[in-house]
């Protein structure tokens, strides 16, 4: 019986077997090969996981589920271009390729080169592929019809995408966010998580910088996919922000946490130097907290006029307001009043109000100074208001205590760069007022 199971003609027949199989495999997969366009197009047409129309120009797949195409576009239902893709590579399922079922699960790796994509957001900052999902009279999620939808209730398929050079453009009511040369690599780490690290060489529109870089995790364990992601951008300009007409540059990092449609971030800005129309700081370092379009910045730090500064403050991104206020200690007179005469020490209560328009900011406060010299001229103390619109600088209710009697003055203003010194009076201790200029 066992000499009867090893007879060579049955070696020969299962290799022939063999043969025959891998022959039909191998005409099957020509025949995939060269349907791939016709089976792509109407898989991306029957397809429910993103909302509008997906198809290529041209598309090759080989038996071991290489598949490489060229001028893929993905439109909205509403026709509008999200994606553009002029060339990549998918790999897929091999039997998927043969039997003609490709699918999103069939989907195991993509490449993505040269790609434009385009996000926009609704009036409450939600990206449009990340809807508030409504509901109807009976209580039960109401079907969206309009606009860009992902659709990912069931598990994330177990996948890697690399993205190469991208152009990604946003836009938000009438402001617009471009990141160019983009890379990415986001990849299916179990059924509910995604792991993802973007690169940008650079970003502009409504906020402009050199780089920037995104790394973390996306889930999707409920309705809301919920992120959990570590931000850097560097030489961010605040002028591009509305933030007055600062043009020194910043570094910004933050943890983003919570729905990916809505995050909270908790994060640090920091300056090497900030020039605020009169008043130059350095080494800026602050906290900064995000949520729903609003920041909070916290325990700022600086130097400015050889002391330091604590500040606080509050900016929101959909008007531009911001408001700062700051406290400064053991500031240099001669230095903030760029003027020799005076030579003193003071402390500093500054405030900074825009209503998001460049034009109108406002910087104001108050100081206060102990003793030291005026023209050489010894004194007590030292107070004072100043305030600050347009980059004039005008002091006003200056009063400087001396032996003699206190000097004080109305006004004086420094404009691009220039002392301009109104009258000044000394008003003796008896009573005497002498104008001193």
């Amino acid at each position: 019986m066992l000499k009867k199971l090893y007879h060579p003609k049955l070696y020969i027949g299962l290799i022939i077997a063999v043969l025959v199989l891998a022959g039909v495999y191998l005409m099957l997969c020509r025949l995939a090969g060269a349907r791939a366009l016709e089976i792509f197009n109407r898989e991306m047409a029957r397809q429910t996981v993103l909302e509008g129309s997906v198809a290529v120009d041209s598309i090759t797949a080989d038996m071991w589920g290489n598949v490489g195409f060229r001028g893929l576009k993905w439109l909205d239902a509403e026709g509008e271009p999200v994606v553009f893709v002029p060339d990549g590579r998918f790999k897929v399922k091999p039997w998927d390729v043969v039997t003609g079922s490709l699918k999103l699960d069939s989907l195991e790796e993509a490449e993505l080169n040269n790609p434009v994509i385009a996000v926009r957001f609704n009036k409450d900052m939600r990206p449009a592929f990340l809807p508030e999902r409504k509901k109807t009279e009976s209580g039960e999620p109401k079907q969206r019809r309009r606009g860009l939808h992902i659709n990912l209730n069931g598990d994330l398929p177990e996948c890697r995408v690399v993205i190469n050079n991208c152009t990604l453009t946003a836009s938000y009511r009438h402001r617009y966010f471009v990141l160019s040369g983009v890379t990415a690599d986001i990849k299916t780490v179990s059924p509910k998580e995604l792991r993802l690290k973007i690169t940008a060489d650079d970003f502009g529109g409504m906020m402009i910088g050199d780089t920037l870089s995104i790394s973390g995790k996306l889930l999707f364990n409920g309705a809301e996919p919920q992120c959990d992601l570590f931000l850097a951008m560097e030489n961010v300009v605040p002028e591009s922000l509305g933030l007055g007409k600062v043009k020194d540059t910043a570094s910004v990092y933050g943890h983003a946490t919570g729905p990916l449609a809505g995050p909270v971030i908790d994060g640090r800005i920091e300056f090497k130097v900030l020039n605020i129309p009169a008043l130059r700081f350095y080494k800026v370092n602050g906290d900064f907290y995000y949520e729903d379009g609003h920041i909070d910045f916290s325990n700022v730090t600086g130097g400015i006029y050889g002391g330091t500064v604590e500040a606080t403050g509050s900016y929101d991104i959909d008007s531009r307001a911001y408001s700062i206020d700051a406290l400064g200690h053991d500031l240099i007179a001669a230095i903030a009043a760029k003027t020799s005469k005076i030579n003193c020490k003071v402390e500093l209560d500054l405030k900074m109000r825009s209503d998001g328009n460049p034009h109108n900011v406002l910087t104001y406060g108050s100081f206060t100074g102990g003793a030291g010299t005026y023209s050489l001229i010894p004194f007590e103390a030292i107070s004072g208001k100043f305030s600050d619109r347009g980059g004039v600088l005008q002091f006003t209710d200056v009063k400087i205590k001396t032996p003699l009697g206190e000097v004080t003055s109305d006004a004086f203003e420094i404009v691009k760069g220039r002392v301009h010194i109104n009258d000044i009076f000394l008003t003796a201790p008896e009573g005497e007022r002498i104008q001193l200029k």
